[in-house]
């Protein structure tokens, strides 16, 4: 209840009132302690201002809401290079090839050194003068609708195959092609100097030459169209068998007494689960819509480890999909991550069977996408986006890794037409190549950041951007946005190499930026020359953490005479009752009826000064503070 005091020198603490000999003396007690600094200065020793800074993004996507103590590395979502620290660079240039045969291009494989590519029918090859050649037309033999393509060896001859339901369509030359059409062959992998396939019944086969006819092998019996894959890989005892990969796990091939064994890998059915498993630096790589299981086959255990685009915070609702691909290359493992349906249209999916990581593709069509299909890539630490197509309405139909007129590259098949990017054999310093081809544009977004104290106010004073190569052409432009309400609010573009420093919100109103958390989001763009990149070294933010203002008190209580109906026994009775009170009491020195100026305290601290024998007089110094 509110209480008023009109005369003057005199207080209620509690509900009773006292005489003070002095004013009381009013302070702030919501002050953080100061800082100590280890070793020598540097920017978090300013006692006012803290930092923080974006300058290494090897972790890789998938943190909204950061934690600092652990995800300094991470961002949100980001379409430039990120494997570098202290880099931030466009992404590698997709060229589209030329004389595109229109078509929609579904299972890749490189052989003698030529890049054969089959779908809708056709078999084609890539040109040095960057065009396609058609060498086949057919609707009824394996190029049609291809399921599956692979290079490998049968009776000793290096032999490239295409395979679907019907059969397989295959090459020892690469000038030559024929057809087996006498067994259906949707899955296929090479195994000791045999062709093996498996269909979607579960009948393995295999076949020492193609010209003939298919042996019968093990029969794997479960749900009807189960089976989305077969794969090579080592078994418990370490030896390279074959892997029967289906929608609830995989079942390993025992050669010996031709039968599927069931794995420790054994999940709930789902019709998203396996398509594209690929083998990767000894690892057996399961997707499953956007998750990936990192599978281990030990001598003792098989240990299975989730490192899926699913994992931490995921991905942007408009990135996400199913993984219908995984492509092992020397440095990454490449996701083809296809757009998933976001309305409730239904939708109706073309389904096909990968080559070289053994996977099927799935072309949506109809309902309309309203994703961004993409090539999303894992390093073991974590991903950055390859290619990203670019229209919600284009899903990637096929994808392959190959080396071809002596080039390493990622193909990409999407709105009938191939795109290729150019692969590195290593791992290179973007600042130590001059002839790399980029993208036009490249954003990163960082998670939003709260410096690790949900619900309290910070004030954003200063932005400082390095950079190196930005031109007038090639610009970087830094926005924010706060409290997880994602409106950018636009700096100027950086347009010269070096630091710049932006006041929040202006520099000529230069008071700072209040939020709870904030973000950024970075924006590089290029002219018309496409060697060039602008490139962001470090963004650090200068802010201010701010306390809600708790008030303290300090009165000095005069104890020296009766007052208002109490003796100076009750009202040091009082004091003692105040100073151990657990819970908060009313102070009041103003004439404050609506109780704006009650204070609700806690005595921090209390000396007396007080008078000895038969005279009870004393004063009493209270420290008082609000506690919220």
């Amino acid at each position: 209840m509110a209480t008023r005091v009109v005369d003057e020198n005199e207080i209620i603490l509690n509900g009773v009132y006292y005489r003070v000999s002095n004013p009381v003396r009013r302070f702030i007690t919501s002050q953080f302690p100061g800082k100590i600094t280890l070793g020598d200065y540097n920017l978090e020793s300013n006692p006012i201002t803290s930092t923080f800074v974006s300058s290494d993004h090897r972790g890789g996507i998938g943190i909204e809401r950061m934690d600092p103590s652990k995800d300094l590395d991470r961002v949100w979502w980001s379409t430039g290079q990120l494997r570098h620290k202290d880099h931030f660079v466009l992404p590698k240039l997709a060229v589209a090839s030329g004389s595109d045969p229109d078509t929609t291009l579904e299972q890749f494989l490189t052989f003698k050194g030529v890049l054969y590519a089959a779908g809708g029918g056709f078999l084609h090859t890539y040109n040095t003068n960057n065009t396609w050649t058609t060498i086949e037309v057919s609707t009824t033999t394996p190029i049609d609708s291809a399921t599956d393509a692979e290079v490998g060896m049968v009776n000793s001859v290096p032999t490239a195959v295409f395979a679907n339901n019907r059969g397989v369509y295959y090459s020892t030359t690469g000038s030559g092609w024929a057809s087996n059409s006498t067994a259906s062959t949707p899955f296929i992998a090479f195994f000791k100097d045999q062709i093996y396939a498996i269909d979607k019944d579960g009948q393995l086969r295999r076949s020492s030459d193609l010209s003939g006819s298919w042996t019968n092998d093990a029969l794997l019996q479960l749900d009807d169209d189960s089976i989305v894959g077969l794969i090579v890989a080592r078994n418990a005892s370490q030896d390279r068998v074959l892997y029967a990969v289906t929608q609830q796990g995989l079942y390993v091939h025992d050669d010996a007494n031709t039968r599927f064994i069931k794995t420790d890998f054994i999940i709930p059915k789902n019709k998203d689960n396996g398509i594209g498993t690929a083998t990767w630096r000894g690892s057996i790589y399961y997707p499953s819509s956007m998750g990936l299981y990192k599978i281990n086959v030990g001598r003792d255990a098989t240990v299975v480890t989730t490192v899926g685009l699913d994992k931490d915070d995921g991905v942007p609702q408009v990135y996400r999909g199913k993984i219908t691909k995984v492509i092992p290359t020397l440095n990454e493992l490449l996701l083809v991550v296809n757009a998933q349906e976001q309305d409730t249209t239904p939708l109706t999916s073309k389904i096909h069977a990968t080559a070289g990581s053994r996977s099927r593709m799935n072309t949506q069509i109809g309902g309309g996408l309203t994703g961004f299909s993409y090539i999303a890539a894992f390093d073991d630490r974590g991903y950055e986006i390859k290619h990203i197509t670019g229209s919600s309405s284009a899903g990637i139909t096929g994808a392959f890794v190959g080396t071809d007129q002596d080039q390493y590259r990622l193909w990409v098949n999407y709105d009938n037409n191939a795109y290729y990017v150019n692969l590195s054999t290593d791992v290179i310093n973007p600042s130590q190549i001059a002839d790399q081809t980029y993208a036009s544009s490249a954003t990163l977004e960082t998670p939003y950041f709260d410096a690790n104290v949900i619900g309290q106010d910070k004030v954003a004073l200063a932005l400082r951007v390095e950079t190196e190569n930005p031109t007038t052409d090639e610009t970087v432009t830094v926005s924010y946005a706060t409290n997880y309400n994602d409106t950018f609010t636009a700096l100027s573009a950086i347009s010269s190499t070096g630091e710049t420093e932006f006041k929040l919100p202006s520099s000529a109103n230069p008071v700072g930026v209040e939020f709870r958390s904030i973000k950024f989001k970075v924006a590089l763009a290029r002219g018309s020359t496409n060697t060039n990149s602008p490139d962001m070294i470090k963004l650090a933010l200068l802010f201010k953490k701010t306390l809600p203002v708790q008030f303290g008190f300090d009165v000095v209580l005069d104890l020296t005479n009766d007052h208002k109906g109490k003796t100076i026994r009750d009202m040091q009775a009082a004091v003692d009752t105040a100073i151990a009170n657990k819970t908060l009491m009313e102070l009041t020195y103003r004439d404050d009826s609506g109780g704006t100026r009650n204070y609700y305290v806690t005595v921090l601290s209390a000396q007396a000064l007080e008078e000895t024998g038969l005279n009870e007089r004393a004063r009493f110094r209270l420290t008082l503070s609000e506690a919220v």
